[in-house]
């Protein structure tokens, strides 16, 4: 065999020796077919590790060798034919080297079983290779990838060749350019001060010993973990903000699926894998408190300057990431830095956000700004929301939005536009559920807190009528038709009805003791409700003052000795207590 017509053997191949013996081994042991695939995405080096076996082992243990690059071709069986009718003329045992297989149904029934040995090269599936010895081939080891730069630069320092082969993810096509780039005009130090933006142009400018299309297969083989981490860093920029919890971030494999890109077949799984990728490349790192900790942060916002599809993935995962983060659950310091990044999220354009998914997902967020008492962001921040989004469609967000608008416009004093967000959201989920729905009635309930506010006497009306509703479709024991039954013992005291508020009030603490437990703080309220009627009638001081004493020690033994709630049950107590004792020191 010619051995013009095979590649020319690698000057700067490093590693792999596991492989290599491996192919041997199978090869030599096999039965029948003898076929080993090595796979491996573009760029990993199975190319280079089968031209190191092919020259490893012809001339020295095979009589003949044949090399079939681009083997997808119409020509495949032509090709393939005219190398099997060399061997059987030249004698003896042969070596057929296929590369680049991309679709391996075109090679079905063209090996013989008893004819050469044969090396493949794929990124297919292994399952595809039945009866053939599938290897992966894995990028090079840390150890080999500093040896491979060192044969460019032998004075490299080692802690800069480390550093280097991370963040080329030890891959051999990227390496052995950048290598060659060493030794002509770049130094180390100037190849890890590049933005990814000038490290991926420097990749793909190639070079005369590094065609174009070998370089771009390089960059696609910086693997598709980092192709991914890519777009998760932009998307990170994008929110700013520096901390971010793990545990939300595992999320985005359970919580939003759909909104994960694939790139080239990448399982959403694959997060952890990309969390260390970029943990390696010293762009964030795992703190001991469970945060994910971004560093150089402006340095990424180089990253924001892409095209439209990688900006359009971007925000794909800011969006699965507003999905992922919950503000609710953890310890508190997880909680502390998911606030921390929902405030950054909530910062963000709402035109990001376009699934009804994530736009419930960004509303509930606004959560942060009412437990915060910064109403009036929240006010800023759902306006932006309303006017952004469609709304009359249904969806389960628009209901949650006017909820939270009731809520933060009450914070700020406005009750007559709290009133308004109230019967919005209302109406709104009186049309997507019914209005026998328990959340449709729940809001019922807060339009009619919320009147109580400055108009007492119709919102006592209201009051009435949505516990008639509530007794009807959820029962007269629910916690909900309870705690309207309280609601309304408070405002038949706003409208000077004492005798009749002790008497809703009694009637619905006892049931609420047997419902939610005498410690339950709805029952609490309603106790120390109880007190205030009976003290509003005149005639009732001391059961008052049993009322207050009974409400102040069960809510020290739930929430504390200086809970609001404890607080006001104390003075309370001591007012009516003072009051029946005038002249006590």
């Amino acid at each position: 065999m010619n051995r013009s017509a095979l590649p020319e053997r690698l000057t700067d191949f490093v590693g792999q020796e596991h492989l290599l013996e491996a192919i041997s081994q199978h090869l030599r042991s096999a039965a029948g077919l003898r076929l080993v695939v090595l796979r491996g995405v573009l760029g990993s080096g199975a190319t280079a590790v089968a031209i190191e076996y092919l020259h490893r082992t012809y001339p020295r243990h095979y009589a003949a060798a044949e090399w079939i690059g681009s083997s997808d071709s119409d020509e495949t069986g032509r090709f393939v034919s005219r190398a099997l009718n060399r061997f059987r003329e030249v004698g003896g045992s042969a070596l057929l080297v296929l590369d680049g297989v991309a679709s391996p149904e075109r090679l079905s029934g063209l090996l013989p079983i008893d004819g050469p040995d044969v090396l493949i090269t794929s990124s297919a599936d292994a399952t595809a290779w039945a009866g053939a010895c599938a290897l992966n081939v894995a990028a090079l080891t840390p150890q080999d990838a500093m040896g491979l730069l060192c044969r460019y630069e032998p004075g490299l320092p080692m802690p800069e060749a480390e550093r280097l082969a991370a963040r080329l993810d030890h891959s051999p096509e990227a390496l052995t350019h950048v290598g060659r780039q060493l030794s002509r005009k770049l130094s180390a130090r100037q190849v890890l001060d590049m933005s990814h933006a000038e490290l991926l142009e420097l990749l793909r400018r190639g070079g005369i010993c590094s065609p174009t299309e070998r370089i771009r297969a390089a960059v696609e083989a910086l693997a598709p973990e980092w192709r991914f981490a890519q777009d998760l860093l932009r998307a990170l920029a994008l929110i700013g903000s520096p901390v971010f919890p793990s545990r939300d971030l595992g999320r985005l494999v359970h919580r939003a699926p759909d909104l994960m890109p694939s790139v080239d077949g990448l399982p959403v799984a694959l997060v952890v894998e990309v969390l260390e990728v970029l943990s390696r490349r010293g762009l964030l790192h795992f703190r001991d408190d469970g945060m994910v900790e971004l560093l150089n942060l402006p340095r990424l916002v180089s990253l924001l300057v892409v095209d439209a599809p990688a900006r359009s993935r971007a925000d794909r995962i800011v969006e699965a990431l507003v999905i992922a983060l919950d503000i609710d659950r953890g310890e508190p310091v997880h909680r502390a830095a998911a606030e921390q990044m929902a405030q950054h999220i909530l910062a963000l354009g709402p035109d990001r956000i376009t699934t009804r998914e994530g736009r419930s997902a960004l509303v509930k967020l606004t959560r942060v700004h009412l437990r915060t008492h910064h109403h009036h962001h929240a006010v800023e921040q759902l306006s932006r929301f309303r006017a952004a989004w469609e709304g009359g469609t249904g969806e389960p967000w628009e209901a949650e939005m006017d909820r939270h608008l009731a809520q933060a416009y009450e914070g700020v004093g406005n009750p007559h536009k709290a009133f308004e967000s109230a019967v919005r959201a209302m109406e709104a989920e009186a049309r997507r559920l019914g209005a026998r729905a328990r959340l449709t009635l729940a809001d019922g309930y807060a339009v009619a807190r919320i009147l109580g506010i400055y108009d007492p006497a119709v919102a006592l009306r209201k009051a009435e009528e949505v516990e008639h509703q509530q007794a009807k479709w959820l029962g007269e024991s629910d916690c909900e038709t309870l705690r309207t039954g309280s609601l309304i013992a408070r405002l038949q005291l706003r409208c000077r009805l004492p005798d009749t508020a002790a008497d809703q009030a009694r009637s619905v603490w006892r049931a609420q003791c047997n419902v939610l437990g005498e410690s339950d703080q709805e029952t609490l309220e309603t106790l120390h409700l109880l007190g205030e009627a009976l003290e509003a009638t005149g005639h009732s001081a001391r059961a008052a003052l049993t009322c207050y004493r009974d409400a102040r020690k069960l809510r020290r033994k739930v929430l504390g000795e200086d809970h609001p709630a404890t607080v006001e049950s104390t003075n309370s107590y001591v007012r009516v207590k003072a009051s029946l004792t005038p002249f006590a020191n």
